[in-house]
C-alpha cells in the first residue's frame, strides 16, 4: 500500500541532439512526461508533476478518482489511464496555452457522452469562457488503433486554433480561439469522464514556429515510434 515514485532515466532512444521541450524560448508552460514526476499509489496517479519549471502539476488527492498507471504502454513508456466512470487529474491552476502537443490514445467511449465523443482535455475557449460550456470539442468517427501525436496550434495571426494529428491538419475549418486553457486530464466540467490514454504532454504559452512544431513533434516520435 506503500507510495511507488517512478522515475526512468531517458536513456534509451535518445532525441535528435539530446532536444528538449525546454530548449524551445516560447514559454513553455506544462511538461508531463512518463519517465519523471509520477508519483503511484497502489498502481494508481496521485500526483503527475510537471517538468516545465511552472509547478502545474496535475493530482488527484481521492483515492477512487486516481487513473491507473500502466508501465510499459508505449515503446517501453508507461501512461495514465482513466477507468471512463470518476477517474480524472485536476491542476489548481489553468494552464494557458497556444500550443499544445500530445502523445496519446483515444479510447471507444467517453462516460456519459455518446459512442463517437471522447473528452480528454477541459478546454475553454478564452479567459471570459466558462469551463463545461465553451470547450473545444474533440470528437472524432472512431477510437484510435494506434497512438497520436495530438498538436493543439493556435494561428495568432489570425486568431484561429487547428488540430493536427501526427504531422498532418485533422480539422478542414479553424475552430475560432487564439488560445486554450485546460485544468483537468480525462474529465469535461463534473460531469463526463474520458477513455483515451495519455504518455506525454507538452504545452507553450506562445505559438511555435514550423520548424519550432517539426522539432517536438521529432522529439515525441523519436520517443515513443508512434508513425
Amino acid at each position: 500500500m506503500g507510495i511507488d515514485i517512478r522515475i526512468k532515466a531517458d536513456t534509451h532512444r535518445l532525441n535528435r541532439g539530446g532536444f528538449s521541450p525546454l530548449s524551445i524560448d516560447k514559454d513553455l508552460r506544462l511538461w508531463l512526461r512518463p519517465d519523471v514526476g509520477v508519483t503511484t499509489v497502489s498502481g494508481k496517479i496521485s500526483l503527475w508533476a510537471d517538468q516545465s519549471g511552472n509547478s502545474n502539476d496535475f493530482y488527484q488527492n481521492t483515492a477512487d478518482n486516481r487513473p491507473t498507471w500502466t508501465a510499459d504502454e508505449l515503446n517501453g513508456y508507461g501512461a495514465a489511464v482513466p477507468d471512463n466512470t470518476n477517474d480524472f487529474l485536476t491542476c489548481d491552476a489553468t494552464v494557458w496555452a497556444r500550443n499544445c502537443f500530445l502523445a496519446v490514445k483515444r479510447g471507444d467511449y467517453a462516460y456519459g457522452i455518446a459512442a463517437n465523443d471522447n473528452y480528454w482535455l477541459t478546454i475553454d475557449q478564452s479567459a471570459s469562457s466558462i469551463k463545461g460550456t465553451s470547450q473545444l470539442n474533440f470528437s472524432f468517427a472512431a477510437a484510435y488503433d494506434n497512438y497520436m501525436i495530438e498538436e493543439i496550434w493556435c494561428d495568432t495571426d489570425n486568431s484561429d486554433t487547428y488540430i493536427w494529428r501526427n504531422d498532418t491538419a485533422s480539422t478542414s475549418n479553424p475552430l475560432g480561439a487564439s488560445w486554450v486553457g485546460f485544468d483537468q486530464l480525462f474529465r469535461r466540467a463534473t460531469t463526463y469522464y474520458g477513455s483515451a490514454k495519455i504518455v506525454e504532454v507538452v504545452a507553450y504559452y506562445e505559438s511555435l514556429s514550423s520548424s519550432e512544431r517539426d522539432q517536438v513533434r521529432d522529439y515525441l516520435n523519436d520517443k515513443y515510434s508512434i508513425y
